[in-house]
């Protein structure tokens, strides 16, 4: 059969198993890739609306909360207690009464997170702000530990520490 091009069984066979092999020895790459790009959307973006509380609390010359609002949905979310990662709210706080009020500009509504990542923070469900940008007198310093489904891994977690100059700082974490 002079003259006849293709590709023998056994060539199809080896060249469909590099195939596989290549597949399977890639899956777990990207799955960790899926895990960590949530990791640091979540993470870079709780980091930008403690910024923005901060930075809008300047600008506005008055005092702006950021807290856990599990009804973040509701026509006048309120600060709910919680966990971060069950949604979260940026708003001025005009009364100074510490909760959201319907008169008082809403400045972010942050749905709960679809990831499955989890956010612990010893309990600390408000980062007030002052007009000077600082955390509110008596505030202690934040912390917030983001984890995923994966522990133990070496920095597969991020930590946003608030200092009591308000000053917020991102770091990769240990779960």
């Amino acid at each position: 059969m002079l003259g006849q091009r293709g590709f023998t069984l056994l060539e199809m066979l080896i060249a469909a198993g590099i195939v596989v092999l290549v597949t399977a020895m890639s899956a777990p790459t990207v799955r960790e890739s899926m895990f960590n790009a949530r990791m640091s959307a979540e993470a870079s973006d709780l980091m930008a609306n403690v910024a923005l509380a901060r930075a809008e609390a300047v600008r506005r010359n008055e005092r702006v909360l950021l807290c856990v609002s599990t009804n973040y949905d509701a026509a006048n979310p309120t600060c709910t207690g919680g966990n971060w990662h069950q949604g979260y709210i940026v708003f001025v706080d005009l009364s100074k009464g510490g909760n959201h009020n319907s008169n008082e500009p809403l400045l972010r509504i942050v749905p709960p997170f679809a990831s499955g990542n989890t956010v612990s923070s010893g309990g600390v469900t408000t980062i007030p702000y002052a007009p000077s940008g600082t955390t509110l007198p008596g505030t202690p310093a934040v912390v917030l530990t983001f984890c995923d489904p994966r522990t133990g891994r070496q920095d597969a977690g991020r930590r946003i520490t608030v200092n009591t100059t308000g000053r917020p700082s991102l770091a990769r974490w240990t779960c």
